[in-house]
């Protein structure tokens, strides 16, 4: 059995420093989108599965470390894998 799916989502990006002279954090939301499927093999009680993700997150964001100019981007696409059991009554 499979399925699949496509999502659109929000999150929260929180980035804080610590151990420099000042200490500064910031808060800021993000839009995405994603999609999967999922593999299953359905017994009687539970089903085994694995899936895969990928989420893009169109906006670019920087980070910049003050003081030293230190710069890096957050990463706008993300891979996931996955595996588990389903439980309940599946046919």
């Amino acid at each position: 059995m499979e399925d699949g799916h496509v999502d659109v989502g929000l999150a929260l990006i929180r980035l804080a420093g610590t151990g420099f002279r000042q200490n500064y954090s910031r808060m800021d939301v993000d839009f995405g989108v994603a999609a999967g499927i999922r593999w299953a093999w359905p017994r009687a009680h539970v089903a085994p599965f694995v899936a895969l993700d990928a989420a893009s997150w169109p906006s670019q964001r920087e980070v910049t470390a003050q003081g030293n100019g230190a710069e890096a981007r957050l990463p706008q696409f993300e891979l996931r894998a996955a595996a588990g059991l389903s439980f309940g009554r599946f046919r």
